[in-house]
């Protein structure tokens, strides 16, 4: 560290203790201009996909705050653990940048037990982009007209009554075991390679039941393709198109708020500074009218944060979904 500091400096304080440094503040110019040269902000799923648009819409935006240009790399695979593995080992320097959803950075660890990274450890929090509620959702055709109605006929036929995910270790799967242990139902689960096809199956009534972000679920409602049964959340969604949705606390249940969310983080040894101006940059980035139109028509819920509360929200939902996917004995290699 001190000689990676003594690096930053001007020659003629490379001869100082730590302490004289801090006597004489030294500035450090490679700090001071950063940035000067374009960013790359790493996506660890294909183009077209939510995350995908995230990075895109708002680094538009952070190009402008940042007067460099930000450039989106697509590192499909593994859930974002191809993506997260190649920014782990790059230079902490603030030009790496990667979109970190909660699955990732709070119980990737629970999930994969020969990680060749560590989520807690070889990452920085920047902000927090957006989050987004997810919905219990049925085709407009199924008979359950409520989530009571839905968890009576479950309740019935134990072990019958299927439900979809994009995957096993999913947030959708595991948002929907968590509705299973709060209702008292058991239901058999049917995972599918990413949303598309498993949406495609609910829709035919190959399966009867999905948890869908609210990002993909608008269209279809607004199509009326599905009924939105609940949202998995103690309250009521805030947008006036679907406040008529019921929580699940009016519904009666306790459980977890399903939230799930989307950040931003670098390399762990990024320096504070450039942290900080990262997480100034994507604030002003996120808060503009055209970004939060976009965010918002898209289902999703524009929420900067800085590092340090980035860092809290994954410290919460390390203890509240991590100990929760370790009971479900969900290892996925």
């Amino acid at each position: 560290m001190i000689t990676t500091v003594l690096r930053l400096l001007p020659h003629k304080c490379i001869a100082s203790t730590a302490l004289m440094l801090a006597t004489l503040g030294c500035s450090f110019p490679a700090l001071s201009a950063y940035p000067d040269r374009p960013i790359t902000w790493v996506v660890g799923f294909p183009p077209g996909g939510g995350t995908d648009f995230m990075a895109r819409t708002i680094g538009a935006q952070l190009a402008e705050e940042l007067k460099q240009p930000v450039i989106i790399e697509n590192r499909p695979g593994a859930g974002g653990n191809v993506a997260a593995e190649s920014v782990s080992r790059r230079a902490a320097d603030g030009y790496v940048i990667m979109s970190a959803e909660r699955t990732l950075l709070s119980y990737s660890k629970s999930l994969f037990k020969n990680l060749t990274f560590d989520p807690y450890q070889d990452f920085q929090p920047v902000s927090l982009m957006t989050k987004s509620p997810f919905l219990l959702v049925v085709r407009t055709e199924h008979p359950a007209q409520s989530l009571q109605d839905f968890i009576s006929t479950a309740q019935a036929k134990p072990g019958a009554v299927s439900y979809a995910s994009p995957g096993p270790g999913t947030p959708h799967h595991i948002a929907t075991e968590a509705f299973s242990q709060a209702a008292g139902v058991q239901m058999l689960h049917v995972p599918y390679r990413g949303a598309a096809p498993a949406v495609a199956d609910l829709l035919g009534g190959q399966v009867e039941m999905m948890v869908l972000d609210l990002q993909l679920a608008q269209p279809l409602l607004r199509g009326h393709k599905i009924r939105a049964l609940a949202v998995m959340a103690p309250e009521r969604l805030k947008q006036a198109e679907w406040q008529e949705i019921p929580s699940t606390t009016d519904a009666g249940l306790t459980m977890p708020d399903t939230t799930t969310w989307q950040g931003v983080v670098v390399p762990a040894t990024t320096p504070d500074a450039i942290v900080v101006r990262l997480s100034e940059a994507l604030r002003a980035a996120i808060e503009s009218n055209a970004v939060q139109q976009s965010l918002i028509e898209a289902g999703l819920i524009p929420t900067p944060s800085t590092p340090g509360a980035m860092s809290e929200l994954i410290r919460h939902d390390a203890e509240t979904w991590g100990d929760y996917v370790e009971q479900l004995n969900l290892v996925l290699d």
